[in-house]
């Protein structure tokens, strides 16, 4: 009867400290979600606000890029017509 008293006794202790650890691992990965969520939610932050500073660049450069677009098909324009006003004096 002494026997399984004290061993009753050291399985509660045991089981005591795994409830304790448990919780304790449980806090930490709450903690972790926390801290990796508020991360993320950081860094979108970050790219959207970056992105909104660089628009106004980005819009000027693809403005640029379609001007001159635009000229090299104005130069082929008039390299082909050109081409076509020498054709029609022969």
């Amino acid at each position: 009867m002494e026997h399984d008293d004290s061993l009753l006794r050291e399985i509660h202790k045991l089981a005591k400290e795994n409830n304790t650890m448990l919780h304790r691992l449980d806090r930490e990965a709450k903690r972790a979600r926390f801290w990796k969520t508020l991360r993320l939610i950081v860094m979108a932050g970050l790219l959207f606000g970056a992105y909104y500073l660089i628009q106004p660049f980005i819009e000027n450069l693809t403005s640029a890029y379609a001007s001159i677009q635009e000229s090299f098909a104005q130069l082929q324009e008039t390299k082909d017509s050109l081409s076509n006003f020498g054709n029609s004096l022969r």
